[in-house]
Formats: C-alpha cells, sequence, structure tokens
C-alpha cells in the first residue's frame, strides 16, 4: 500500500488530495479564512424559545445560530449568573461546529473541544472515555488508565483516539505530553476569557489540513507533499520529529504538483453536479442552504 497526502494550490484555491495506490480517495477545498473550529467568548445577542434556539454574536457584526437541544446545556460563562439559562447578553465559551452556507450563518456549540493526534480534550466530559470508534482494545484501555492517573479531569475530560490502538508503550510519554499541553492551552483559553470583553476570538483552530494529518492511523500515510514553504513549516511543527520525514517539500518549476498527480482534473469531477456512475447512470448533487439533495 502507498498512500500520499498532498496539499498544493490551484486557481486562488488550496487543495487537499489523498491517494491510496495512485487513486484518489479524497478531496478537500480548505478555506483559508474560515471559521470552523475557533473557540470564542460569544455574547448572546437574543435568545428565539418557539424555534428553540439562540444568536451569538462572535465577531463584530457576525452573528452564529445557536441550538438549544438538551445536550448542549453545559455552559462555561464569564458573566456573574445566579442560574446556569442562557439569557440575553450573556458571555460564553462557544466554538463553531458548521461554516456559514449562503445567507444561513455559521452554527457554534458549548461543546467546546480540542483535538490532538491521541487524545481529544472535550469540556463537555469528564473522566477519560474511548472513542466510539473504536473497540476497546488493550492499548486503549492502557492509555486510558494512564490519562486517568496523570490527569485532573474535574473541569473537562478527554477521549482516547483510535490512533492510540496502534501505539507502544514507549509512545506513552508523547502521548502524556499532548494530553499535559491540551490541558495548559484549554485553561489558557478560560483565564484570556476573564480579561477580554466578549465577543472576541480565544483560539485558533489549526489548519484543516493539520487536522486531517493528525487524524490519520499511525502509519497510514507514505508521505505528504506540498509545494508550498509555509505549509511545509507548518506540518513539521505540529508533527512529532520521528514522522517530520514524511514531509517533503516539492520544488520542480517544470512540472507543477497539481499537474503531476492530475489534481485539477479529479477536482472537477468531484464538484461537478452531475456525477456519472460506473453502471451507467448518474446522480445530481445540489447543496442548499437547508440540505444537500442527491438525486440519484
Amino acid at each position: 500500500m502507498s498512500a500520499k497526502y498532498i496539499i498544493t494550490h490551484i486557481d486562488g484555491r488550496l487543495v487537499s488530495a489523498e491517494y491510496d495506490n495512485n487513486i484518489c480517495v479524497g478531496l478537500d477545498i480548505l478555506s483559508p479564512t474560515g471559521v470552523m473550529g475557533n473557540i470564542y467568548a460569544g455574547r448572546v445577542e437574543n435568545v428565539v424559545k418557539n424555534i428553540n434556539c439562540a444568536f451569538v454574536e462572535i465577531e463584530k457584526g457576525v452573528k452564529c445560530y445557536f441550538p438549544l437541544e438538551a445536550d448542549n446545556n453545559r455552559h462555561i460563562f464569564f458573566n456573574n449568573k445566579n442560574n446556569d439559562k442562557l439569557n440575553q447578553g450573556d458571555s460564553v465559551l462557544v466554538q463553531v461546529i458548521k461554516e456559514a452556507v449562503k445567507t444561513k450563518p455559521p452554527t457554534v456549540t458549548t461543546k467546546v473541544s480540542l483535538t490532538g493526534k491521541y487524545v481529544v480534550l472535550s469540556s463537555d466530559i469528564r473522566g477519560v472515555n474511548i472513542s466510539s470508534k473504536t473497540k476497546k482494545d488493550e492499548m486503549s484501555k492502557k492509555v486510558q488508565s494512564l490519562l486517568l492517573e496523570s490527569l485532573n479531569t474535574e473541569k473537562f475530560g478527554f477521549i482516547v483516539r483510535t490512533n492510540c490502538k496502534d501505539v507502544n508503550e514507549s509512545d506513552f510519554e508523547d502521548i502524556l505530553k499532548e494530553a499535559h499541553d491540551m490541558s495548559q492551552k484549554f485553561e489558557n483559553i478560560l483565564q484570556r476569557a476573564t480579561y477580554e470583553k466578549a465577543p472576541v476570538c480565544l483560539y485558533k483552530e489549526k489548519p484543516l489540513y493539520v487536522n486531517h494529518i493528525l487524524g490519520f492511523p499511525n502509519d497510514y500515510i507514505d508521505e505528504i507533499i506540498t509545494d508550498d514553504d509555509n505549509i511545509y513549516d507548518t506540518i513539521c511543527a505540529y508533527l512529532p520529529e520521528n514522522e517530520r520525514m514524511k514531509v517533503r517539500l516539492y520544488k520542480d518549476e517544470m512540472l507543477e504538483l497539481y499537474k503531476l498527480y492530475d489534481i485539477k482534473k479529479q477536482l472537477e469531477q468531484a464538484s461537478a453536479q452531475k456525477v456519472w456512475l460506473k453502471c451507467g447512470g448518474y446522480i445530481i448533487i445540489e447543496q442548499t442552504e437547508a440540505l444537500t439533495s442527491i438525486d440519484v
């Protein structure tokens, strides 16, 4: 198996492509100005009970949709309160979980999380859980016990990611360091919010391509290739030192990176409204504000 992850610019857009045995299995257009994953001290503009939602301002003039669901009610407030209900004028910790679509505003949640290679910090849980995407194998259980013994999880908790099922005990020090660093980062976010006036951005999420790379199973990607110096440096900064050898900076003035892997053609085919199937039929994919419709 030979898997590559490629990041390059095509017609002014930043694009990532995942190749498995020279077959393109994943494409993404990476927005350089998106707010997805960012954490804010947001100001509640109003609460609309008849549609069970609130609107929260995260930046000047940027209001977000906040669903008032039963499992989305563990709020962290930064103003003095005598109850735990969301009210107009409150300053509350929120994270963007969905970008704006056409006229529909971004969506935020109070389930704040920070994602690493091995663990996820979550404000919505306590203790240490194992990801539901993996079976509770022996190594994941060992990592769970390690974190429970070493970390204070009274204010927030951790989720052991699927990457931990393939680690060795020699990796425990890296996992523990990652969890400690995330704990400190979250504490800094909370501390900063106490002297910053809402609305204000408290944390900018890692670039999406970094999250993609950190989310891949261990030893799945053989090579990460980019022709952008800044992206190369960013990836190396987030990867453990022993994995930086996988990253390659492509430089060839005769043949551009996206042409070498025919990414432009793959992108045009993937983003077409009409997608032809091998059987001879086709499907129509159309995105609206409310949903993405697929007509067979």
